[in-house]
């Protein structure tokens, strides 16, 4: 029989599950206000804003994406990124914008979130963590050690899952980029630029960090888009 705090326990998790897999409404609204918040805010310029929408419908359309549900906003945030929110939002950075160079280099990186969104990454990513959540809650109660193991794993197999979907993203990418009629090749300009940012900030690239990494190793990346861009 199960006895009350393994019953609180249950319905603990199952309430986190059901946030993870189909967050209400007002859950959603305060996560993305909380995350626009965090990069400083939606940047208010027309012309950037209608370049990078315009843009970023094209690669939609020949991804066959129903670009006219697709919204792209711009971020005040200097840091250089980009998301794919869900599957009708993708937000890009003032940092990475200002580190594009001309319609192409943009193009790459719209490109590699649209491709995210095809492949319905971000729901993927929301399983695939409830899933992990179930395995730490089971495993964790067996002790301290074996808690802290558990976290490891899973930490580890969630990181190799979302550098599995980059390297899908960019493989998708590059097809786009080229049924829309842009240089396939800006998309190894930008991560090279990324990884040279990156190098002179200084940040480590040890193999711990590189196997916790939720993106794969810039080398590695910009090695295969070359191959990609070649065949």
């Amino acid at each position: 029989m199960i006895g009350f705090f393994e019953l609180i326990f249950l319905l603990v998790l199952i309430a986190s599950l059901y946030f993870l897999l189909k967050p209400p409404i007002w859950y959603e609204r305060s996560k993305r206000t909380a995350f626009i918040n965090q990069y400083g805010g939606i940047a208010k310029q027309r012309e950037l804003q209608a370049l990078v929408s315009d843009i970023g419908r094209k690669i939609a359309q020949v991804a066959n994406y129903p670009e006219k549900a697709l919204e792209f906003q711009i971020l005040k945030s200097p840091i250089p990124n980009a998301f794919a929110w869900n599957a009708k939002t993708v937000y890009i950075t003032m940092g990475l914008l200002e580190l594009t160079e001309g319609k192409g280099e943009l193009a790459a990186v719209l490109a590699h979130e649209v491709g995210h969104l095809v492949a319905e990454h971000p729901k993927a990513r929301a399983t695939n963590r409830a899933k992990f959540m179930v395995l730490s809650s089971v495993l964790s109660g067996m002790g301290w050690m074996m808690g802290r193991a558990v976290s490891f794993i899973s930490r580890a197999g969630e990181a190799a899952y979302s550098r599995e979907q980059e390297r899908e993203a960019d493989r998708l990418a590059i097809s786009y980029l080229q049924s829309a009629g842009y240089d396939s090749g800006a998309a190894i300009r930008v991560l090279k630029k990324l990884h040279r940012q990156r190098m002179t900030k200084g940040e480590s690239e040890n193999p711990l960090r590189e196997i916790l990494a939720t993106h794969p190793v810039d080398e590695e990346r910009i090695a295969t888009i070359q191959s990609l861009v070649r065949g």
